[in-house]
């Protein structure tokens, strides 16, 4: 997740994953003005924060922008588990 510090929409997503998909799936917090992050920034070029990306052997499978909610959560979980079947 490409996310800020300062943004209550990242806050939010990152406790709601922590919620829904309860260790099932890792969740990496990419802070955007980190300076160390500026080569996933080039490589992924995210336009808003929050934003997820489903990575699948190097990949780009799924990439959700904004707010989330517990079924885009789940959709991302059953994305990852049939591709990993």
């Amino acid at each position: 997740m490409f996310s800020s510090t300062f943004c209550n929409k990242c806050f939010y997503n990152r406790k709601l994953w922590k919620e829904i998909a309860n260790g099932l799936l890792g969740l990496i917090a990419i802070n955007i003005s980190a300076d160390v992050n500026r080569q996933y920034l080039n490589r992924f070029k995210p336009r808003v924060s929050p934003t997820i990306i489903v990575l699948y052997q190097e990949r780009v499978v799924y990439s959700f922008e904004g707010l989330l909610n517990s079924k885009i959560v789940l959709s991302i979980v059953e994305i990852y588990n049939h591709l990993t079947k």
